[in-house]
């Protein structure tokens, strides 16, 4: 008889072992799908400004590009806007003044005959703070109106020179009954903003009243006591 080798005997039997390891049981894994940033909605949009109220992005904590009472800055921002020279102006006896706020440089309330009552605030910030295609786009939105595109924005737009400056005033209604009646001001490297907001009967019965006002705005007077 023939004799077998040792190490093939040794061979044969690690392989008769190994086939009779069970199989390791095969497992599966769901892996979240990774999640995309979010993508800007507004056209020109700029950081820290809203494109709706409480809808903001720093440098505000807060706060909305359209002045809305309560809007908080950054110190950052606060300072830069409290270096901005406030004009004189002349508001009407019945607009009853308001606190400032950390970026109004003018604000008041006015009441109608009914009793219902609109906001104006004044505000400025640096730049052009996205041009004015993104800040009529902002109003808009605010109101809950679909945003315009370049070519329909002049449609909107009534030119008029005001306090030493070439600006434009926009009047935007929605349908559920609220208006805004505003004007952009682009001066000395920044923008200013006078914003009515309220009921559209009232906003319309002020509109003669808030046209004479942005005619009284000089910036080289002093500014109101």
């Amino acid at each position: 008889m023939h004799r077998v080798s040792p190490v093939i005997l040794a061979l044969g039997m690690s392989m008769l072992l190994a086939a009779c390891k069970p199989k390791p049981e095969i497992q599966t894994y769901t892996v979240p799908k990774e999640q995309s940033a979010p993508r800007p909605t507004m056209p020109g949009a700029v950081p820290g400004m809203a494109s709706a109220d409480g809808a903001v992005t720093p440098p505000f904590a807060g706060a909305s590009a359209s002045g809305t009472p309560g809007m908080n800055a950054t110190p950052a921002l606060a300072a830069q806007v409290s270096g901005f020279q406030t004009p004189h102006w002349q508001a009407p006896a019945d607009w009853k003044a308001k606190p400032l706020g950390s970026v109004r440089k003018g604000s008041w309330e006015i009441t109608g005959s009914n009793g219902e009552t609109a906001d104006l605030s004044v505000t400025v910030f640096p730049g052009d703070v996205g041009g004015d295609l993104a800040n009529v786009n902002r109003w808009r939105q605010q109101l809950g109106l679909t945003p315009v595109n370049a070519q329909q924005l002049d449609s909107l737009l009534q030119h008029v020179d005001f306090a030493g400056g070439h600006g434009h005033v926009v009047s935007l209604a929605s349908p559920n009954g609220q208006a805004i009646l505003g004007a952009i001001l682009p001066l000395n490297g920044a923008t200013w903003f006078f914003k009515m907001q309220g009921p559209k009967p009232l906003i319309d019965n002020q509109e003669t009243a808030f046209l004479a006002f942005l005619k009284t705005i000089d910036f080289s007077a002093p500014a109101n006591p």
